[in-house]
């Protein structure tokens, strides 16, 4: 039997490489691409997280604002500001952090829902064009195992709950 040994690193890093033309085509042509994080709360592994994507956002040319907010916001506040973002020309991109706090919580899928389909990169809407960040890279690792193996298998794929967070 073969043994392949799959570097999640060095595959994570030519992606991140491919990345980087996008943004600087976009840049060439006066488009600044610019993604904005919503974090509501005080969570350390959120806080974190948003971290992490801004890093990686500035690595691959990806301007990232974080805009945060206090556990006490109200929900009207947070839509109106998704409301702003959907409008504004400068921001291609709305990520809302989740999990939120329990205080608005009940309201999670009104405040999901008011984000932009077009603009809902992280693929929580229903109707967003964007497929979750963890269901693509599950299925762009089976298919780069398929190249890597020269494996000619013609394989359907199902990500159970593949809307919302992770599936």
């Amino acid at each position: 039997m073969k043994v392949t040994i799959f570097d999640g690193i060095e595959f994570a890093s030519k992606k991140e490489s491919a990345l980087r033309l996008k943004p600087k085509h976009l840049r060439k042509r006066g488009i600044i691409p610019k993604l904005v994080s919503i974090l509501v709360g005080d969570d350390s592994a959120s806080k974190l997280y948003v971290s992490l994507k801004k890093k990686a956002a500035e690595r691959v040319g990806i301007e990232m604002e974080v805009r945060e907010f206090s556990e006490s916001t109200k929900v009207n506040k947070l839509l109106r500001t998704i409301e702003q973002l959907n409008n504004s020309g400068n921001v291609h991109g709305i990520m809302l952090q989740l999990p939120l706090p329990k205080k608005i919580i009940n309201y999670q899928l009104s405040i999901i829902n008011s984000i932009a389909p077009k603009k809902d990169v992280d693929g929580l809407r229903e109707d967003s064009p964007f497929v979750p960040a963890t269901v693509k890279a599950i299925i762009s690792t089976i298919e780069h195992a398929k190249k890597v193996l020269d494996l000619d298998l013609n394989l359907d794929y199902c990500v159970v709950g593949a809307k919302g967070m992770v599936g």
